[in-house]
């Protein structure tokens, strides 16, 4: 985590270069519900669950997928234009009822790295990943600079423009993992930090649809650690993913 106010500029550039990811000067902490407290009782707050819960329209209640904590330096890149799953099938779940909490842990304006959502104006259509999925020309990597553009004149074509807000202490943000999203660059002098949440229905099971064996690196450690032991078919319910009570 950043240092203390009271660190110079040298020993905060140095701390970031030790902790981050130094070509997007951002760096991020999960699963610490499991091991923090103060994290957890967030995590698993009932009044959340029952937030999840009412807009995915669960049958049998909610389970946490995982958290995430991700801060951003000052003067981190936009992020670009992206869904937390789609029909490439990044996450372990199957099924589309999931969703990212996100909580901000300061007062986050667009001039800090706030979240971008597409607002569909008037006589547009809404474009999720599977809609963009289906595009003619829709590039496989979706980390790419291509995607980004790619996303960014669908979206224009679909009749969505930019619509960017100020978030305060207190305020939360839902979206469906398979909803476009970006963020804005922190261009302020201190850090953007937020604490991301992803929730699923109850009763969803571990996708067949994707090889495991060649997945990429980082997705087969992501399904091992938050689903750990699951085997395709199988209910995700392990001990790291919690039914939480819904207030």
């Amino acid at each position: 985590p950043p240092l203390a106010d009271t660190a110079g500029p040298a020993e905060r550039e140095e701390r970031w270069g030790d902790i981050s990811e130094p070509s997007r000067r951002s760096w991020n902490l999960q699963m610490m519900w499991a091991v923090d407290p103060v994290v957890r009782e967030l995590v698993l707050s009932p009044r959340v669950a029952g937030i999840v819960d009412r807009l995915l329209e669960c049958d049998e209640g909610v389970r946490l997928y995982h958290d995430n904590c991700l801060s951003r330096a000052p003067g981190s890149q936009r992020t670009k234009w992206h869904c937390d799953d789609g029909p490439r099938g990044y996450m372990a779940m199957t099924g589309r009822k999931v969703c990212t909490v996100w909580v901000p842990l300061q007062r986050t304006p667009p001039a800090k790295g706030a979240l971008v959502f597409p607002r569909v104006a008037r006589g547009g259509a809404r474009l999720d990943s599977w809609g963009c999925a289906e595009r003619r020309g829709c590039p496989g990597n979706e980390q790419t600079e291509e995607y980004d553009h790619f996303v960014s004149e669908a979206l224009e074509e679909s009749g969505c423009v930019p619509d960017e807000a100020t978030y305060e202490l207190g305020d939360v943000s839902v979206h469906a993992t398979d909803c476009y999203h970006a963020a804005t660059p922190n261009v302020c002098d201190t850090p953007r930090m937020i604490l991301a949440s992803t929730y699923f229905a109850d009763g969803a099971r571990m996708r067949e649809d994707v090889d495991y064996d060649t997945m990429p690196v980082g997705q087969k450690r992501d399904w091992d650690k938050f689903a750990p032991g699951v085997t395709p078919g199988e209910l995700v319910a392990t001990k790291f993913n919690p039914l939480i009570p819904c207030a």
